[in-house]
């Protein structure tokens, strides 16, 4: 009998905490970097970057010979929000936000294995999703929206 192993979500966004947290210019900016915690509506908190798994696809069996029916790509989509404020204006908020959006790009996409635990990344976009003023300050978000594939392991049982 043989047994098919996915990989852990968990694991996957544990290294993506970890490749934001050690990237120079975050730790420059003390930004906050949460893992599966409720999305931040303080302003007061920014910069923040919260971190979230929106679904997995194990897709079709490969029609390769001899690798049986269990062995699948494992589709892993992840969405990592990002967020500023600033107190004078929207646009200073947009260039505090953009900064944050493009250290958080290049340190996932320095990094396509996040730390070994996929074969790669390999879509990647990123959506403005908000523009608000909460308590006297400017509140922005963006959320970068990835895939990262790992193949399903297969062992002797």
């Amino acid at each position: 009998m043989i047994l098919i192993r996915t990989t852990d979500v968990s694991k996957v966004t544990r290294a993506v905490q970890q490749v934001l947290t050690e990237w120079d210019a975050l730790v420059d900016k003390s930004v906050e970097v949460n893992r599966s915690a409720e999305r931040n509506t303080d302003p007061n908190r920014c910069p923040w970057v919260g971190i979230y798994r929106t679904g997995v696809d194990y897709g079709e069996a490969p029609r390769v010979m001899g690798l049986g029916s269990g062995y699948r790509r494992q589709r892993m989509d992840f969405a990592v929000v990002v967020q500023a404020a600033d107190p004078t204006s929207g646009e200073e908020c947009e260039d505090r936000l953009e900064a944050l959006i493009q250290e958080v790009t290049s340190a996932l996409l320095s990094d396509v294995s996040l730390r070994g635990t996929v074969l790669t990344i390999d879509s990647f976009a990123v959506r403005y999703e908000n523009y608000e003023r909460v308590g006297g300050s400017y509140f922005q978000e963006a959320v970068v929206l990835f895939s990262a594939t790992q193949n399903t392991s297969a062992t002797d049982v």
